[in-house]
Parts: structure tokens; sequence; C-alpha cells
């Protein structure tokens, strides 16, 4: 029973630990989504600003508005998903020390049972010397 209910702590372990690291695979995505939005959107305020500028290539003004809305769109949702991802790795990590605490009590309620049962035997050999 015992050996069976350590090995579902670490089992669940386990599991958890994999679910923080893709909760954690998925921020930095979302993250790196972030960071491309950014940099497109930094090179469009650019190409925006050399418009005025003698040889430019130029872009429709329309083209480079409705693309940096698009950008603000998407950097509001990508914003929202990153706080549930990281609400979620929260609860996560949460329910991790939890299992990882459970483990330790299990263990040292183990250990101190273990310890029990030795002293018992011990003093019955105690017992059984004196009796002699």
């Amino acid at each position: 029973m015992a050996t069976s209910k350590r090995a579902s702590y670490l089992a669940l372990i386990r599991l958890q630990k994999l679910a923080k690291a893709r909760s954690e695979l998925t921020i930095a995505g979302l993250n790196a989504q972030l960071v491309a939005i950014a940099d497109e959107s930094e090179a469009l305020f650019k190409m925006q600003d050399d418009r005025f500028k003698p040889g430019a290539d130029l872009v429709p003004p329309d083209l480079i508005i409705r693309r940096l809305e698009t950008n603000r769109m998407r950097v509001i949702h990508l914003t929202d998903q990153m706080a549930v991802q990281r609400k979620n790795l929260l609860k996560i990590s949460r329910t991790l020390d939890v299992l990882n605490d459970r483990l330790r009590s299990h263990e040292s309620e183990q250990q101190r049972h273990h310890a029990t049962v030795e002293i018992d035997e011990y003093i019955s050999q105690l017992l059984g010397k004196a009796a002699n």
C-alpha cells in the first residue's frame, strides 16, 4: 500500500512537471510572437516615416495603418493568452509544490513507521533476553 501510494505521488509529480514544461513552452512561444509583432510594428513605423524621404519605396499609408491595427489586435489577443497561460503555470506550480510536500510527508511517515518497528523489535529482544 505504501509503495503504491509513493508510486502514485511520483507519477502525479511527473505528470505535473510535464504540464509545467508544456505551459512554459507555450509562454515562450507567445512571447516570441509578441517580439516578432513588435519588430514588425517598428519596421512599419519606420516605413511610414521614410515615406517622405526622396527615393523611398512608396507603401500606401492605409496598408501600413491597417497592418499596425492588425498587429495591435494580435498583441491584445496574445497578451490575454499569455495571462491565461501564466495563471495556468502558477496553478501547476502550486499543485507540484503540494504533491512534493505530500510525498515528503509520506516518506517521513514511512521512515518513522520503520523506525518504530525496529525499536519494537529491539525492545522485544531485550525483554526476551531479560526473561531468560
